[in-house]
């Protein structure tokens, strides 16, 4: 029979873990954000004189075209592709599929149902599209109907994923950190003995009730793909996003097998867990908290430093959550029925201080990863404030701000009482004692009831991190949109929805709590045009406005700005006519103020507007003259307008003369 000495045990779980991570690195993909459309040709809302013999569009992420569609439908709802659905040129993030020939004039929808071959997240997107016609302005595109904020499935399953490896890594590093202080106090830990080794069997417990949870929710998961895709188990695992889940499932499987060995080792042994032991389901911990990032959103931009940033965010949170579970429902309640005040309000001395080094280190790279990681995934701030995911970002910030107070509350109020009750114990006054033993209980009982509900709060921040993590990126949400733009030159969202070049132009700014104000410009082109502003709230309803003002800038030739008072239409909608005196480039700024008291001015900036001459207000005429019969020649002419002749050279070399053509006399 061969017997693992602990020395030995901690040589096999390096090496597990250092193992697992070398299968892991290797495979992790460019990027596993939700699929968007970045891209599509005919893109969204454009107008074609003639039909297209295709359909491309392009993504984000890699497609797996086994589990993905692109279908084409006519004004009928007919479907009208060609059975040829492939990649172009083999690139993984594309998809295009014929056209047949003979395609009427009218309005055609785009439909598209992709799997993402990394996250294994199933999007829908449709936009639409004109040939020999314009899209009218008010046509309903049918994304809003078919965008996919959240999966109820997928958020469901992946809740008690997080939850679990939460709970293992929290516990395991509770257990390691929190004791280190009160077993260098020799007759402490003497006293605690036994209290330890109930409060280690529960730790070990919660930690297999953690792995099971991990276990069980991953079979969910994958069964929940397998459904999404229309496919069998087999065909889920046979994905790429398969592969990353078998290898977050070996080391699910290792970690619920080890934390049951342990379980029952320390329970037949009535002993205390090993410091290998705890260091091993550690380990295995943070192995399954990195295939989570592998699935997140933290490598969208299938950059190394994201994910990275991802990893550490869901360590720290992992320790501040895990380890406040880990003091409320295991340590507190063993502390509380094994031992009398003497010893459990000195421990709490030790306790809240303790934790605290550890959660101010940890609200120190929260502040640090997290707004950087939101950076990487959208810099777009307005945008981000805009969708469903900055809202759900902002009920997860105010979660933590929550636990946030709590902790202090502990800290600054509970550790004081409970370091003067531990100074009022150590005096031999027996009758200051017994007037502060009801005290110490309250404390004591302060102190489990505000850590059972910080830990409450943040179950509650895991359940939002879940929707967040299943939620797709603001990007994702407005894609249609975007492919319309040039990000890089515009600071808040702008959607164009620029139909016809040179009849219309619309431009959509998103602003505060997911404000907008859309400009239209008929006809869009030198001379008289018709401004019309538009301010709508977060729910598409008019915002009531006192006044508008329009300051035009022609930026080639730095004319302006030019401020225009727009006339109120209606409640929240303002027009004003003025001039395009040039063809170029132009901006506009739009200022609206508020009817409202205390209410900011709401601002846009439409940058880069390439004003262009009407094509019908172009008049060429032609006039042949012939060259006289002398020695000039049409070399380097010059046209004198105020005489209307044109200046030619000599043929003659060195003669020094130039020839005037009159284009009166023609002579």
């Amino acid at each position: 029979m061969i017997r693992f000495t602990q020395r030995t045990f901690q040589v096999t779980m390096i090496i597990f873990v250092i193992s697992s991570m070398l299968i892991v690195i290797p495979n992790i993909p460019n990027s596993y954000a939700h699929a968007s459309v970045t891209k599509s040709d005919p893109s969204d809302r454009q107008s074609l004189a003639n039909q297209p013999t295709k359909v491309d569009v392009y993504f984000n992420d890699p497609i797996d075209i086994r589990y993905s569609q692109l279908k084409v439908l006519n004004s009928s709802g007919m479907e009208i592709q060609q059975k040829d659905l492939h990649y172009i040129d083999n690139d993984e993030h594309t998809l295009s599929v014929s056209l047949p020939s003979g395609l009427k004039d009218g309005i055609y929808t785009v439909t598209t149902k992709v799997l993402d071959q990394t996250d294994g997240h199933v999007t829908k997107n449709a936009y639409v599209f004109a040939i020999g016609q314009p899209v009218p302005q008010n046509f309903a595109t049918p994304t809003s109907s078919n965008y996919q904020e959240t999966s109820i499935p997928e958020t469901i399953v992946r809740f008690p994923v997080l939850v679990g490896q939460v709970l293992v890594v929290g516990a395991s590093f509770a257990t390691l950190w929190l004791w280190k202080p009160i077993s260098r106090i020799s007759w402490l830990g003497n006293v605690l003995d036994e209290t330890r080794k109930k409060i280690d069997r529960s730790m070990v417990k919660l930690v297999v009730i953690g792995s099971i949870l991990v276990v069980t929710s991953g079979f969910a998961m994958i069964s929940v793909q397998a459904y999404s895709i229309n496919a069998g188990i087999l065909d889920a695992v046979s994905t790429k996003f398969g592969s990353t889940w078998i290898i977050r499932m070996i080391a699910s499987v290792a970690l619920l097998a080890l934390s049951y060995t342990i379980y029952h080792k320390i329970k037949k042994s009535n002993s205390i867990t090993s410091k290998g032991h705890v260091l091993g389901l550690f380990g295995i911990g943070l192995l399954v908290l990195a295939t989570t990032s592998l699935i997140s959103h933290g490598a969208a931009t299938g950059k190394i430093l994201p994910l990275i940033l991802d990893f550490i965010h869901n360590i720290v949170a992992s320790l501040w959550i895990g380890g406040i579970f880990y003091i409320a429902f295991i340590f507190m309640p063993n502390l509380k029925q094994a031992i009398d005040e003497d010893i459990s309000i000195p421990t709490l001395t030790i306790l809240i201080p303790r934790f605290s080094i550890i959660a101010i280190s940890i609200l120190g790279a929260i502040v640090i990863t997290g707004p950087f990681l939101l950076y990487f995934l959208e810099s777009n701030l307005a945008l981000t404030l805009g969708s469903s995911y900055g809202k759900i970002l902002i009920v997860k910030l105010s979660l933590a701000a929550i636990m946030i107070s709590l902790g202090a509350y502990n800290n600054m109020i509970i550790h004081k009482q409970a370091f003067n009750a531990t100074s009022l114990l150590i005096t031999k006054n027996n009758a200051v004692i017994s007037e502060k033993t009801n005290h110490v209980k309250s404390i004591i009982s302060k102190f489990s009831k505000s850590t059972k509900i910080e830990s409450l709060v943040g179950m509650a921040l895991i359940a939002s991190v879940a929707v967040l993590v299943d939620s797709g990126l603001p990007s994702s949400e407005f894609q249609n949109q975007l492919q319309l733009i040039q990000q890089s030159n515009i600071f808040a969202l702008a959607t164009t929805d620029n139909l016809v070049t040179g009849h219309e132009f619309t431009e959509t700014k998103f602003v505060e709590n997911g404000g907008r104000i859309v400009l239209t410009i008929i006809p869009f082109s030198t001379g008289n045009n018709d401004f019309k502003i538009s301010f709508l709230d977060s729910n598409k309803n008019p915002i009531d406005m006192k006044s508008v003002q329009l300051k035009l800038t022609q930026v080639d030739r730095g004319i302006g700005p030019n401020t225009i008072d727009a006339q109120q239409v209606s409640t929240g909608v303002f027009s004003a006519n003025t001039v395009f005196g040039f063809p170029g480039h132009w901006s506009l700024r739009a200022e609206g103020v508020q009817n409202k008291e205390n209410s900011l001015n709401l601002v846009a900036s439409y940058d880069d507007l390439l004003v262009k001459p009407k094509l019908d207000s172009l008049v060429v005429n032609i006039k042949e003259f012939k060259t006289p019969g002398n020695n000039s020649l049409p070399f380097y002419p010059v046209y004198d307008n105020s005489r209307n002749v044109v200046w030619v050279g000599d043929s003659l070399i060195k003669s020094g003369r130039i020839f005037e053509f009159d284009l009166n006399t023609t002579k």
